[in-house]
């Protein structure tokens, strides 16, 4: 048989066959019993095996990149809320306060109990919607020392505590809303010297700005893994960063009026924390209901990428998956977003695909954005990575004579190891046109074989590639077929692909055989006999989806 199998091969990093065989396959295909019956009588010519690079070139190129981080503390869900007022029945401006706060999130779990004559008023916090307030008077307050909010799962290093209030005086420190116990673990605003404070666990007290008498203030705090930030009518106050607080669980209590306090005794209200003044929209917020994506890892892969082929964007993604989007940017512009997931491919690249990618991962509490890789799409060409011409370049080679133990590739000389099996014979039978001097010819027992191509092989896409052969087959298999040469090794994962010839003894057909697949190809019939010869080119060649196959006389 006359052989010219030329490989058009795409490379990524990944693992494949790494096995050859020209001559025969490496084990017989479902139609045989032993490997001694798939040899076959004919000259092979020219493996060749150029790289289609359609996606990089011979060794590959993927682009790892660096992350950048954008989180946002934002969107976190309210798990307690009082109105002072709208919800509770009968409420009416002037009147003194129910004896039950009712919570607007929450209740009954949140309710809270009063103490003294706190009194509904009409002065509200202008843009809320509210049309009640709780005014204050030192020594009138709400509190539950059971709030449900605090027991179930409260995350003491993810949380937010807001309000509107509107002081009228400040005879000491005077605190509108409490969490948690004095002296332990508790959080709360206070006026101090005509000054807003924050104290966190007991002690830690922060300084932040001057307060406004007889005026609504809207103070926000919040506590996002581990760090404080501080917002007076949105504007951030205080030290940046802040953790003046260590992890801990705070007690159940709430107090809107003053402080809880704890002593010896037990848990006591702290009277020289009294509120003076109105109080309305009390919130407090779990931060911790998610978190923003993190990107551990982003590729693109190749950056190099020839046309026709595809650009595969991909990364290991964390965080809440609640609302989680990719957009994929080029040039500084949206390629595409809204994406659910990952990978994504552009693919049939085109030169105008050229740039520089980048991609972002959001969910509903924030982003995380990563650093940007260029993309270089060039024109596909094809790069030949293994020759094999079964004669010119080896040392010696004569007509008639005996094969070199090795036959060596046109490009990679005798780096792949080749070895000989029985005894092929060098022939001046060449494929017209070639410009071929040699090919070798073999028996039916004899072949060249190499069981691990790892260093070529182990690089191989088995999504863009091609491989082809000019063949001269001068008798049929002795088992019904025969293979010119085949690739991987069949039985064993990931399987093979060969060229094979499946006969009566009479008539043949060429066909692709591909084991992953268990399937045949027919490329058409196979004439052989030496009164009857007939030279051919057998090629296969795998893109991404399908298979093309030639078959076509010299």
């Amino acid at each position: 048989m006359l052989c010219q199998i030329p490989i058009l091969v795409q490379v990524r990093p990944s693992t494949i066959w790494r096995q050859c065989r020209l001559g025969n396959d490496q084990q017989t295909i479902p139609v045989a019993s032993n490997d001694n019956q798939n040899k076959s009588v004919q000259h092979m010519k020219k493996i060749i095996t150029p790289i289609r690079s359609t996606l990089a070139p011979v060794f590959g190129a993927m682009a790892v990149i660096a992350m950048t981080q954008t989180q946002s503390h934002a969107g976190g869900a309210a798990i307690a809320r009082w109105n002072l007022g709208e919800q509770d029945s009968g409420a009416v401006a002037g009147n003194v306060g129910n004896a039950t706060s009712t919570a607007a999130i929450g209740s009954p779990g949140n309710d809270l109990t009063g103490t003294g004559s706190p009194t509904y008023d009409a002065n509200v916090p202008a843009g809320t919607g509210s049309t009640l307030s709780m005014a204050f008077s030192g020594g009138t307050y709400y509190r539950s020392d059971a709030v449900a909010a605090l027991t179930n799962n409260f995350d003491y290093n993810n949380f937010g505590l807001s309000f509107d209030c509107y002081p009228t005086s400040n005879p000491g420190y005077n605190a509108p809303v409490s969490m948690g116990l004095y002296g332990g673990q508790s959080s709360f605003f206070y006026i101090t010297g005509g000054a807003w404070h924050y104290n966190m666990n007991g002690g830690g007290d922060v300084a932040l700005a001057a307060a406004t008498l007889n005026a609504w203030s809207h103070l926000d705090f919040r506590r996002v893994q581990g760090t404080n930030y501080w917002y007076i009518n949105g504007t951030q106050v205080g030290p940046t960063g802040n953790t003046t607080a260590g992890a801990g669980t705070f007690a159940p209590s709430v107090c809107i009026g003053g402080i809880c306090a704890r002593t010896s005794g037990g848990a006591l209200f702290d009277a020289g924390g009294d509120w003076y003044g109105n109080v309305d929209n009390v919130v407090i917020t779990n931060f911790n209901i998610g978190t923003p994506p993190i990107l551990s890892g982003y590729a693109v892969s190749p950056n190099i990428v020839y046309t026709g082929n595809s650009i595969v964007f991909s990364a290991s993604v964390s965080g809440d998956p609640n609302g989680l989007t990719f957009s994929v940017l080029t040039n500084g512009g949206t390629w595409v977003s809204g994406l659910s997931s990952l990978p994504y491919f552009i693919n049939n690249a085109t030169t105008n695909q050229n740039g520089n990618y980048s991609i972002i991962a959001r969910n509903n509490f924030g982003s995380a954005t990563s650093s940007i890789v260029a993309v270089a799409v060039q024109p596909t060409l094809g790069a030949n990575v293994m020759w094999f011409k079964m004669g010119e370049n080896d040392p010696g080679a004569v007509n008639g004579g005996a094969g070199d133990a090795e036959t060596l590739d046109a490009i990679l000389g005798s780096v792949l190891n080749w070895s000989q099996t029985g005894a092929p014979v060098y022939t001046n039978l060449v494929a017209p046109g070639t410009g071929s001097a040699l090919s070798l010819a073999f028996d039916g027992s004899s072949y060249y074989q190499n069981t691990d191509l790892a260093a070529f092989l182990g690089e191989l896409d088995q999504n863009n590639y091609s491989f082809s052969a000019d063949v001269y087959c001068t008798a049929f298999g002795a088992a019904g077929f025969s293979f010119p040469i085949s690739l991987g090794r069949n039985g064993v994962s990931p399987g093979g692909i060969a060229i094979v010839e499946i006969d009566n003894g009479v008539t043949g057909e060429w066909y692709a055989y591909r084991q992953s697949r268990g399937s045949f190809a027919d490329l058409g019939p196979v004439r052989s006999g030496n009164s009857n010869p007939c030279q051919r080119r057998l090629g296969i060649c795998k893109r991404p989806h399908h298979y093309l196959y030639s078959h076509r006389p010299r």
